[in-house]
């Protein structure tokens, strides 16, 4: 299981951080920790922040050795390092996951030059003993590597020689490809296997906006999803499927005459092709006055994707575009359904609500429904 990662030198993260999954001093809830080697470790953790705080960005950052390992560095887009201040891009970036498999502690990392597209550096140690034992490492850049196994591998010895100078490939990688192309079960590699098997298929990494490419049916599927979530135990304990069909929310709604306009969220739109059933809600309040980009053409607010906390300028500017559009429609009132959409639209000249905030306002719908 992953106790800890640190990143340094990527998109929103310039200096060193350090996501912990130790526990601290536990007096209640003991149940909610496991104990692996000595270490109390958290079964879940949360992350609070504000938007464009870098949340997602710790995330995709967590991704970054499955990018490596299945589509190589060459594929990694050579802009993801920090840019907030010049010439990041000249300097290493640096990723490592803290471990907890089989009754062993490990650390895997590397290093890479992200605007190069070239690994640096690359560690796998054994963090089980007080003493820590090396069981890979490469310097890149000085073309060397060392080991601390005393027991001879001709096959492992082979591949790390012939890595030492390959900063293309992360040797874990390369190391497990061998191990399978050869069918080679030799106890000897089992650290490598259970690490790279950890990382590459047990890690699921649910990345910003990859709500779009599932279509999850949680009632079908409620067994499974019950049991995932028992086991973060955060007291929810059964699944129970509700009527909400769009026509019975417009319904209860109460139609007022007056405009409203309507942007649509990149989430919303573009990523889950969802356009229809938001104006269809909006129709049943008040009259809905399109403005000149809509739907697929829609403009961005410039808040998603890290733009505001990177860049707030440009942020800044493409939310104005927006607004004038909106302003043009004559409208007081701008409807978007995404909160990073509302907070950078929000201005002095128009009413931007949610549309939650709408149906509440305007819809006569009671806010604890």
């Amino acid at each position: 299981m992953l106790i800890g990662f640190k990143v340094k030198n990527f998109k929103s993260f310039k200096e060193l951080q350090h996501f912990s999954m130790l526990a601290g001093k536990v007096r209640s809830n003991e149940n909610h920790i496991i104990e692996k080697n000595k270490h109390k470790i958290l079964k879940f953790s949360g992350i609070f922040g504000a938007n464009g705080s870098g949340k997602s960005n710790l995330i995709l950052a967590m991704g970054v050795f499955q990018v490596i390992a299945s589509k190589g560095i060459n594929l990694l887009l050579n802009n993801l390092y920090y840019r907030g201040s010049k010439n990041k891009k000249l300097n290493d970036s640096y990723f490592e996951y803290e471990l907890a498999l089989n009754d062993k502690l490990y650390s895997y990392g590397f290093e890479i030059n992200i605007f190069k597209r070239e690994i640096v550096s690359e560690w796998l140690i054994d963090m089980t003993k007080s003493k820590e034992k090396i069981i890979f490492e490469r310097d890149l850049k000085e073309g060397k590597y060392n080991t601390d196994i005393k027991q001879n591998n001709t096959y492992f010895s082979n591949c790390l020689s012939e890595m030492k100078n390959n900063n293309s490939e992360l040797f874990l990688k390369e190391m497990f490809r061998r191990l399978i192309m050869s069918k080679n079960n030799d106890t000897f590699f089992e650290d490598i296997l259970n690490v790279y098997n950890y990382l590459m298929f047990d890690t699921i990494i649910i990345r910003p906006s990859t709500h779009k490419l599932f279509d999850i049916d949680y009632v079908k599927n409620s067994d499974k999803i019950i049991k995932i979530l028992k086991s973060l135990d955060i007291n929810i304990s059964e699944i129970i499927e509700e009527n909400n069909d769009i026509k019975n929310i417009e319904l209860k709604l109460s139609k007022n005459d007056f405009d409203v306009t309507y942007h649509d969220s990149c989430h919303l739109g573009r990523h889950c092709d969802v356009f229809d059933e938001p104006r269809e809600v909006i129709e049943s309040v008040a009259n809905l006055v399109e403005m000149k980009n809509i739907r697929e053409n829609s403009l961005c607010c410039g808040a998603g994707g890290g733009v505001k906390s990177a860049y707030p300028e440009i942020a800044d500017q493409m939310a104005k575009s927006r607004i004038a559009q909106a302003k043009e429609t004559g409208c007081e009132t701008l409807v978007t359904p995404c909160p990073f959409c509302k907070l950078n639209l929000e201005n002095d000249d128009l009413e931007v609500l949610d549309l939650t905030e709408f149906l509440v306002k305007y819809g006569g719908i009671d806010e604890t429904e």
